[in-house]
This record gives structure tokens, sequence and C-alpha cells, in this order.
């Protein structure tokens, strides 16, 4: 079995001529390199089809750009429609987003939703849940 090797910012850093350092201030688009490096470098990352590692990313900055969220009845036209909107909105803000459907709407089965989410170590959860039991006051 044979396996892709992922390149590394020390390969960019390397091909390009310049310290791993400034790929990163590159990469995370830092206002002080020069112009001429900054090419150097996206040139490098896109001859090598770099892609940065979010692990490294998310222990350095503490971050994991990933977002949490737990539904419920994803069966449903409703909830669907809004994961697929929140998924995408996510992603144009740079997040990742993994989500859980709980199977039900006992407590149970919803901590065990979040319990999992939670292995994850997002930067934030989002839930949809069930309304039930809406009234609506008349208007006089």
């Amino acid at each position: 079995m044979s396996s892709i090797k992922r390149h590394t910012l020390h390969d960019v850093a390397r091909l390009s001529g310049v310290s791993y350092q400034t790929v990163s201030r590159v990469i995370n688009d830092h206002p002080y390199v020069a112009d001429e490096t900054r090419q150097r470098v996206l040139k490098a990352i896109q001859e090598l089809d770099y892609r940065p590692n979010r692990a490294a990313q998310s222990l350095a900055g503490h971050h994991s750009r990933t977002l949490g969220m737990i539904t419920f009845g994803l069966n449903n036209y409703g909830p669907a429609q809004m994961m697929i909107n929140i998924e995408r909105a996510a992603r144009d803000a740079g997040y990742d987003l993994i989500f859980v459907n709980a199977t039900d709407t006992q407590l149970s089965s919803m901590r065990t939703a979040v319990d999992h989410v939670r292995r994850w170590e997002v930067d934030g959860l989002l839930l949809i849940t069930p309304v039930q039991g809406i009234t609506y006051a008349e208007l006089q």
C-alpha cells in the first residue's frame, strides 16, 4: 500500500528560499512580508499543492477552527435546510463543521450527542432542537 506524502511548511520554505516562519506569516496574511517574498512563497505553495495542517494550526493557535452542531430531526426539511446553510456559512468563514443528529428528544440522547462533539475540541457548539407545544395568543 502506497501513501501520499503531504508537503510540509518546511518543504515550502526550502523551495521558496525563506524560513518556515516567513511561510507561516504568508499563510496567516501577516502584513510585514515583502511582496516579492510573498509571491515566491505563494508560488511554492501552489507548485507543491501545499495544504496547511489544521491539527498543527489548532495546537499553535489554541483554536480548532471547527464548530460542532447537534440537531434533531435531520430527516425533516427544516432542520436539513438549516444545517446546509450553517455549513455553508461556516465554510465561508473558514471553519469546519462536524454534526451529530440526535436520535430522539430524550435527555440521554442529547447528552450522548454533546459528549461526542466535545471530544473534537470545537470552538463553538450550535444546537438545532425540536420545538414542542407552541401556542399562539389570539390577536384581539
